[in-house]
Formats: C-alpha cells, sequence, structure tokens
C-alpha cells in the first residue's frame, strides 16, 4: 500500500504544541504530533519546539523519498559519480535502507 500522496504541510492546532501534518488538498489529517503530559509522563517530544521540528520533518517525508529515490536512479544509471566509489558506496547503502524503511520493505 503506498502512502498518502504529498505535499503534506504542517498546520498549528488549536493549542501551542499540537501540529497537524495536513495532506495537499487538505481534506484530511495524515498525523498529529503534540506534547502531552499523562499522568506526569511526557506522552511525546519533550518540548513544544521539538513537537514543531518533528511536524516538519513528517510533513517533509514524501519530498524526501522522492529525492531519495531520483537520487538512487541516477547513481545507477552512473549520471550520479560519488568519488572513490566502487560500486558498494555506503551512502548509496544508507539511502536503500531509508527506502526501504519508508516504503515497509525493510
Amino acid at each position: 500500500m503506498a502512502h498518502t500522496p504529498g505535499l503534506w504541510t504542517v498546520s498549528k492546532g488549536h493549542e501551542d504544541n499540537i501540529h497537524a501534518i495536513l495532506c495537499q488538498d487538505r481534506s484530511f489529517i495524515v498525523a498529529d504530533v503534540y506534547k502531552k503530559e499523562v499522568e506526569g509522563l511526557v506522552a511525546g517530544p519533550k518540548s513544544a519546539k521539538e513537537a514543531k521540528a518533528n511536524a516538519n520533518l513528517i510533513a517533509a517525508a514524501p519530498e524526501l523519498l522522492d529525492a531519495l529515490e531520483a537520487f538512487v536512479v541516477l547513481y545507477k544509471q552512473g549520471q550520479l559519480v560519488i568519488e572513490g566509489d566502487a560500486g558498494n558506496d555506503p551512502v548509496v547503502a544508507k539511502a536503500l535502507a531509508a527506502i526501504a524503511k519508508a516504503t515497509g520493505k525493510s
């Protein structure tokens, strides 16, 4: 199953520490990111600033995945050369692992 198509945006919620990740047409929320205390324990990020940073990262996920997939395609086609690479560059291995994780194939 594919993820909800991007672009995703961050919309500030009704409190300073709640942020909604909205799909491009803003018809629904993809995710909520918030800082909340439950019975004295922090559930989620440690601060509103961290919640906002997490929301920004999540909202960028579809674009990051697209960019990483494009990077790997160019690399495999030989259009992108990594200096000193012998065909098994660890950066490319990390990119492939991240793509597999993001697409549920890891």
